[in-house]
């Protein structure tokens, strides 16, 4: 799940890992780091747990901290 270089990437692997959800987000564009863009991610991450939880299924989660760097 998502539209960067990594989620897109990725995307080609999805059938042979069943029962898994990738998650490839972030506030990803330096120039937007305002509380609110990460706290629409944080919601995102959040909301993806509770369903992975809910269904059972596994959650690989990859972000970045390199905006603030």
């Amino acid at each position: 799940m998502g539209n960067g270089f990594l989620a897109r990437h990725l995307r080609s692997l999805a059938g042979r890992h069943g029962g898994t959800l990738v998650l490839a987000a972030g506030v990803s564009w330096a120039a937007h780091t305002s509380p609110a863009d990460f706290a629409r991610e944080a919601a995102l991450v959040e909301e993806k747990i509770a369903a992975c939880l809910a269904s059972g299924e596994r959650l690989v989660f990859f972000s970045t901290a390199s905006t603030g760097m």
